[in-house]
């Protein structure tokens, strides 16, 4: 298709656009096989391998094995071109590990508030999520106080930000990217 069709030809004068191209397709279809349970017979085999007995990320083995080859082709290549190389590598790893964290990724949200116990009902009344009390200190006056941890989807964050600023505008709320879960409510049923 790509010989006929002759469509991304503009990426022979474009290394930048080329590697950036390559790293997200091979990360893509990388992602999409392993994703299957599969291999495609390259280096992801011995990640499969290494992160089935040794619980190592599939991801860090392919760019060890990759960066490794590129380092052995540094005295015979251009230097851009191993830059290049090594860009399209970080690419497809940041492509393959959302490939594979796609519908799994989760957030987490902390809530600091002195009316936690309001927002901790509203949060059980109106969404479908568990939550964690954590005891707490204040940094500057050393007060005791609890937190309200949440680790739910990303398609409910407005609605738990919304919540807590209603009830406490002066609400300190954060969230961060969550990669993994497991246990009771996710991998374990309620």
């Amino acid at each position: 298709l790509c010989q006929k069709y002759n469509f991304l030809a503009e990426m022979n004068s474009d290394p930048l656009m080329s590697a950036i191209l390559a790293g997200v397709l091979i990360g893509a279809g990388v992602g999409l096989v392993l994703l299957g349970d599969g291999s495609s017979g390259g280096f992801d085999i011995i990640g499969v391998i290494l992160q089935k007995y040794f619980k190592v990320p599939v991801s860090i083995v392919m760019n060890i094995c990759d960066i490794t080859v590129i380092l052995i082709q540094v005295a015979s290549n251009p230097f851009m071109k191993n830059v290049y190389g090594i860009l399209a590598i970080m690419i497809c790893t940041i492509t393959v590990n959302k490939v594979l964290a796609y519908g799994q990724s989760q957030c987490e949200i902390m809530i600091m508030s002195q009316e936690y116990e309001k927002i901790r009902d509203r949060i059980y009344k109106e969404i479908d999520v568990g939550l964690t009390l954590l005891k707490a200190e204040t940094g500057y006056l050393r007060e005791d106080m609890q937190v309200i941890l949440v680790v739910t989807q990303y398609k409910k964050i407005a609605t738990i930000k919304r919540i807590s600023v209603e009830i406490d505008p002066t609400s300190f709320v954060f969230v961060s990217d969550v990669h993994s879960v497991i246990g009771k409510g996710y991998t374990l049923s309620r």
